[in-house]
């Protein structure tokens, strides 16, 4: 039963959802319609669908606002026939050192330990 609570701060009891108790009466009740109950199992997915989209969006934007930025540390310049590409870019050495220190903390930032 615990899929069908709805998440609660930690220490606290879950919070039941309305929806999942109103589907629980409407399989209680035998003369239910089928198709009733089928159109309220969707709109409980469609629900649970937005609300996972959320959490995830909070969370990713709580994980960008606490991610330092990351410098374009390498360039590429070539030039061909066509015309030339010229632009700068973060390497992957750059990106594992900030994203490593932010996971592990400041001691981290060392690249060369990175992987081991």
């Amino acid at each position: 039963m615990t899929e069908m609570m709805t998440q609660a701060p930690a220490g606290a009891a879950p919070i039941a959802d309305p929806m999942v108790n109103m589907i629980e009466r409407v399989i209680s009740d035998p003369s239910v319609d089928l198709a009733k109950l089928e159109r309220m199992l969707a709109i409980k997915e469609r629900l649970d669908e937005k609300a996972a989209q959320k959490a995830y969006a909070q969370a990713l934007a709580a994980a960008r606002a606490e991610t330092p930025p990351i410098l374009k540390d390498a360039e590429v310049d070539v030039t061909t026939n066509k015309g030339r590409t010229h632009y700068k870019h973060e390497t992957l050495a750059s990106i594992a050192t900030v994203i490593k220190a932010k996971a592990l903390g400041p001691a981290s930032s060392d690249s060369r330990s990175f992987g081991r």
